[in-house]
């Protein structure tokens, strides 16, 4: 066994810290918008083995994955606490994101706070009051069985396809 391998040993940490560690660097990451694929950087994996001996840093496809899938069921789950069997109103926008993609963004309002549902990329949809209310309409549900909420109103704005909802 080389000494390389007897400072590791000494190093290794416990499955459950190892794990915690993966959830930190995943929202640490997400949190100041730096790509995964970060971890995969020569440099990165130099500092990562002399300031965080005996942990391992999860590659970008399992940050991407698994990890950011558990995230962000955590935040469900936490928006869920404050919002279940609360009174809801629900907010859509078309909008064009700074690639120029058109996307229709929802949100939903509980008890003055208002969430973040989901963006829709509208490429290559048709921008017609049918197709906003198809959108709507699947919100709606989403809103109702993720979040456990009672909607009571819809606003959008004035614009052409959403003058016929």
């Amino acid at each position: 066994m080389s000494s390389h391998d007897n400072a590791m040993e000494e190093f290794s940490r416990p499955p459950e810290v190892q794990q915690e560690f993966a959830e930190d660097v995943c929202k640490l990451l997400v949190t100041l918008g730096i790509p995964f694929n970060i971890v995969s950087h020569p440099e990165y994996k130099l500092f990562s083995q002399k300031w965080m001996p005996g942990l391992v840093t999860p590659d970008r496809h399992t940050l991407a994955g698994s990890i950011l899938n558990k995230e962000a069921d955590k935040v469900i789950m936490g928006t869920r606490q404050h919002t279940e069997g609360k009174l809801a109103t629900y907010q859509c926008d078309g909008w064009k994101n700074i690639a120029k993609t058109s996307v229709i963004t929802s949100m939903m309002t509980v008890d003055s706070l208002s969430y973040l549902l989901r963006t829709h990329d509208m490429s290559g949809k048709p921008k017609t009051g049918d197709e906003l209310f198809i959108l709507v309409k699947d919100d709606i549900m989403f809103m109702q069985n993720t979040y456990r909420v009672d909607t009571i109103a819809i606003t959008t704005d004035d614009g052409p396809d959403g003058k016929k909802m």
